[in-house]
């Protein structure tokens, strides 16, 4: 295995799908296309995808849901 399969083996971890990072759920994966469609290129998706989060999710580090409860 490379360096470069190693830490892409490594980062995959996070990568995994929970129960609180529920990025398959119906109405997360709207949210996801409807970002996707304003965006022009994959940097732009990001950055809009960045600023959705940054604006639009409550964020608290006491409190604990899922996303779709946020949404």
């Amino acid at each position: 295995m490379t360096v470069e399969e190693t830490r892409m083996s490594d980062m995959n971890i996070f990568l995994q799908e929970t129960e609180s990072i529920d990025y398959s759920n119906p109405i997360i994966t709207k949210q996801i296309n409807l970002l996707k469609e304003k965006s022009t290129s994959n940097i732009d998706y990001i950055k809009n995808a960045y600023e959705f989060v940054r604006d639009k999710i409550s964020h608290s580090w006491d409190v604990y849901c899922t996303l779709q409860v946020l949404l």
